[in-house]
């Protein structure tokens, strides 16, 4: 952990007027956050979406104040600081519009894990919903899914304590700071999820809690994940509003269907009769249509030496696919710096010489990982 590099990352998010997209612009330009800071006037003010108010705000510095407390406590509680331009933002996450610029981890996870499954549902779950919950994560144990959800009452804790019991690292995205667990009732079982798995926030510590910060809790869920699994949810609340975000990402959206007249099913019996969720019973029908085999050796790399016919273009395609994982089009043109059309045409020719594999979502990955980035 560099607390000096820190510092200037959470300094760089607090000035307002800078989002996720002004950061990686800024820090493409200068180099680092810290040069930012160190820029004249005019560099500023040439980068497109840098208005008067930021640069008055970068010149004054008088956000360094309220980022050293910030980096005080990201130092002794091992926080990792994710700014959107660093290589170690989470690659889902970094794919979404409204991403935060600044990320807080705290725990041991890997947030850009193969696969990642949230978990949400209704805070009042019935015996039903939970026994649901632990059946298909059980069912995923030998799966290597990061399980991801909201540390909420009912179906959430539920998910994050299955995770635990049966061996799958679990995170939890949380409403406010990483300094305080909500609701304090479960803490312990957010303190054992540091030892395989972690904490998840885009607010500083010591900020309080706020009703209206859960959607912007649950936009991070979605974004985290592959997929949402819906487990329990009536007409209105935060799980529909997840199972939204997430369609409107391009992920997988699965929801699990109850009695006609179960109140607590009726969200999750909607979402499936309007087609906004795909209708699952048991963790074979999460693998299923999320297109996840079941485990069986790891797939033995790849050498692009054995593809002698592919251009300079699709090869450094691969390797784009290689360090983003499962991807879209548009994001895999974002990253390569490819026009989408183009992007389009070369995932076209590496699916036909068997390298890229089309997903649910929309989106590409490598069918087998590759040997090396030479």
């Amino acid at each position: 952990m560099n607390t000096s590099t820190d510092l200037w990352k959470i300094a760089l998010s607090l000035i307002d007027g800078i989002g996720p997209a002004t950061a990686r612009k800024l820090v493409r330009a200068f180099g680092s956050p810290e040069e930012v800071f160190k820029a004249p006037v005019g560099a500023l003010r040439e980068i497109p979406g840098v208005h008067d108010q930021v640069v008055k705000q970068i010149l004054s510095q008088q956000c360094l104040a309220e980022a050293e407390r910030e980096t005080a406590f990201v130092k002794e509680h091992n926080v990792r600081v994710h700014l959107a331009s660093d290589d170690n933002y989470p690659h889902r996450l970094r794919q979404c519009p409204d991403a935060p610029t600044l990320l807080y981890t705290r725990g041991n996870f890997n947030p850009d894990s193969g696969r990642v499954l949230a978990v949400v549902g209704t805070r009042k779950a019935t015996s039903h919903g939970k026994a649901a919950c632990e059946r298909i994560i059980e069912s995923l144990s030998e799966e290597s899914v990061l399980i991801v959800s909201g540390m909420a009452y009912g179906v959430d804790f539920c998910a994050h304590q299955a995770a635990l019991r049966y061996g799958l690292p679990t995170a939890a995205v949380f409403a406010h700071g990483l300094d305080t667990v909500y609701p304090s009732i479960h803490r312990k079982t957010a303190n054992q999820m540091l030892e395989n798995g972690g904490w998840v926030s885009e607010f500083r510590s010591m900020t309080a809690l706020d009703r209206h910060f859960f959607p912007r809790r649950n936009r991070i869920v979605a974004g985290m994940c592959d997929g949402v699994l819906v487990i329990e949810s009536d007409k209105k609340g935060g799980s529909l509003i997840t199972a939204d975000i997430a369609n409107s990402y391009s992920r997988e959206v699965m929801a699990l269907p109850g009695r006609a007249d179960d109140i607590r099913s009726a969200g999750c019996n909607w979402l499936i009769k309007t087609h906004r969720a795909a209708l699952v019973e048991s963790g074979e029908d999460v693998l299923r249509h999320m297109g996840w085999e079941r485990r069986e050796a790891e797939p033995a790399p790849v050498q692009l030496s054995v593809f002698p016919s592919l251009s300079e273009d699709e090869l450094e395609l691969a390797r784009c696919l290689q360090q983003s994982g499962p991807v879209s089009i548009d994001a895999l043109a974002d990253l390569s710096g490819k026009p989408m059309q183009d992007v389009s045409y070369l995932l076209l020719n590496l699916e036909m010489e068997g390298l890229v594999k089309a997903m649910p979502g929309k989106r590409y990955s490598l069918k087998k990982p590759l040997a090396s980035y030479g």
